[in-house]
């Protein structure tokens, strides 16, 4: 996966970036409990999204 094209589109919802990751996120997988994975990455896109939010809010 690259930083690069994550960088690269503001409007990124939580579905776009697993529809486009899916492969690379499967084949990182060591767990074999998928509610757990998923609350870590939803938990994990939404604390980078308020953080770029907040980070937004004094930037304009």
């Amino acid at each position: 996966m690259s930083l690069i094209s994550l960088k690269e589109r503001e409007d990124w919802s939580y579905l776009d970036f697993l529809t486009s990751h899916h492969d690379d996120i499967v084949a990182w997988l060591s767990s074999d409990n998928w509610k757990d994975l998923d609350g870590s990455w939803a938990t994990r896109f939404l604390c980078e999204a308020k953080r770029l939010l907040y980070q937004r809010t004094f930037i304009d």
